[in-house]
């Protein structure tokens, strides 16, 4: 019987302790709420821990070796920025737009991202730690790199996505995702699929392995 990968923990925080902060450049942030910025193209390094950003918008910027702790993104454009060498323990992504966004994370302990549109999203993952769960999410276009091993993506389209570069996928959990014109597939060795997706998955399981699929009048499908 194969189980579900866990429930990743949510950030800690509580509302009614945060003080209203604003972007820096170097930012060691503790306890703080970002709410309605405008950081678009900026540069941003440092520590958050219990920090809540909300309706803000951080399109085309740099997250630079951050460090993330019990943090939540609620509402926000992250559409053509880049995390690099950064650090998530427990950090929650909801209803955001992230098209574009390029996310390099040396660490993910319980991550979770809801409700979100990441179109030709760029994510590597390197240390998979907890649980780590997209929920409702579209990734069109969409490459992942690295380590998706004990990753659940729930009610995903994975559409055209690329996992040509995975290196590791042991328990990584498909079910229920929609992966239509998915290329680099059989790097997901390991990873959890259901009967139906075995059917449609056929194909390009068939295809990437260098077989010809040919009715028997000779004409190629």
């Amino acid at each position: 019987m194969v189980k579900r990968n866990g429930a990743a923990e949510r950030p800690r925080l509580e509302r009614d302790l945060l003080v209203e902060a604003e972007m820096e450049a170097e930012m060691e942030a503790d306890e703080a709420l970002l709410s309605g910025l405008e950081w678009t193209g900026g540069e941003v390094s440092g520590h958050w821990r219990s920090v809540l950003a909300e309706n803000s918008d951080f399109s085309g910027s740099v997250f630079d070796g951050m460090e993330l702790a019990d943090t939540a993104f609620e509402k926000c454009v992250l559409s053509n920025s880049a995390w690099r060498e950064a650090t998530a323990r427990r950090v929650a992504l909801s209803h955001c737009q992230a098209i574009g966004w390029e996310a390099q994370l040396d660490v993910a302990e319980d991550l979770v991202v809801t409700d979100s549109r990441l179109d030709y999203a760029g994510l590597s993952l390197d240390m998979v730690r907890g649980a780590v769960r997209f929920e409702r999410c579209r990734f069109k276009g969409a490459r992942f790199v690295g380590n998706l091993s004990r990753v659940r993506f729930v009610d995903c389209d994975l559409g055209e996505a690329d996992f040509s570069r995975v290196n590791r996928a042991r328990d990584l959990d498909l079910r229920g995702t929609s992966m239509d014109g998915a290329t680099g597939v059989m790097a997901l060795k390991g990873a959890v699929i259901s009967p139906d997706q075995a059917i449609a998955m056929a194909g390009m399981l068939a295809a990437e392995a260098g077989f010809t699929i040919a009715g028997e009048d000779g004409h190629e499908r």
